[in-house]
């Protein structure tokens, strides 16, 4: 595989290969024994630890992420669409993503089981994944929290 790091956007990258002949399942094993519980893990670790971050929280982001760049490639590949959904779905049925999120929720698509708190920013709402169906009400001035939550999905 080769890639050419770019100042923004997505990283163009190239295969010679096509695919493995393995399954999806063996596929989803291995990227998570190769990448995500030996590199992605440490990387999580270093800013949990530096920024007082919620390592569930990050480990449902690295989960949104896969599951957005799925959706892209399957924009872009319908015919290859089915198996990186499998892929993603084995992901998230094992190892470090296990428990971070649903593909089949109350909408299609990825919803995570923790909240990346996005909706915290001024005027932002809900994130495309969120575990909440709205954000949660401001809270009073003076007050320890939101007055009306939104609910889980």
């Amino acid at each position: 595989m080769w890639w050419q790091p770019v100042t923004g956007g997505p990283w163009p990258l190239a295969s010679t290969s096509t695919g493995t002949g393995a399954s999806s399942a063996d596929l989803a094993h291995e990227l998570d024994r190769r990448i995500l519980a030996p590199i992605v893990a440490p990387i999580l670790a270093a800013f949990a630890s530096t920024f007082a971050l919620s390592t569930q929280v990050l480990w449902g982001n690295v989960a949104s992420s896969l599951s957005g760049a799925q959706t892209m490639l399957a924009a872009a590949r319908p015919d290859r669409a089915a198996a990186g959904g499998r892929i993603i779905g084995g992901l998230l049925d094992q190892g470090v993503l296990h428990g971070t999120g649903d593909l089949h929720g109350v909408r299609p698509g990825f919803v995570r089981r923790s909240c990346c708190l996005f909706y915290r920013l001024p005027s932002a709402g809900v994130c495309g994944d969120c575990v909440l169906d709205r954000a949660p009400s401001p809270a009073p001035r003076g007050s320890m929290g939101p007055q009306t939550p939104g609910g889980p999905r």
